[in-house]
């Protein structure tokens, strides 16, 4: 009996949701174009305006690979914790200086060996 039961409940469930194709009807909002079938293809083969950000098929953002060393980052970002820039306060970021920048991108470039050390 308990076996029967069963079976009804997920027969009768499985016809519910069998029914439950469209639960928010949006099958009723069909799209009225106002263009026509030769302008919507010349639309589309015409090039795109470039904004910055390529996206390819999947959603992704199409970018270059980084050329700064791993190093170099690590460097940069120690130094600019020494300077109190990684800090994030209810006035946003900290914006740094002409000077501390330049120490920032110093040591980033020693890191590397471009240039020897001043200090």
């Amino acid at each position: 009996m308990k076996r029967f039961i069963l079976f009804a409940s997920m027969l009768a469930s499985t016809s519910v949701f069998a029914h439950d194709v469209d639960p928010f009807g949006l099958e009723k909002d069909h799209f009225a174009s106002s263009m026509e079938r030769a302008d919507v293809e010349t639309q589309a083969n015409r090039p795109q305006a470039q904004f910055g950000i390529r996206i390819d098929d999947a959603g992704r953002s199409i970018t270059t690979p980084s050329t700064v060393l791993r190093a170099q980052v690590a460097a940069e970002t120690r130094a600019a914790a020494r300077l109190g820039l990684l800090r994030h306060d209810a006035l946003g970021p900290a914006q740094a200086t002409v000077e501390q920048e330049r120490q920032i991108k110093q040591a980033g470039l020693r890191a590397i060996g471009q240039i020897a050390a001043r200090d």
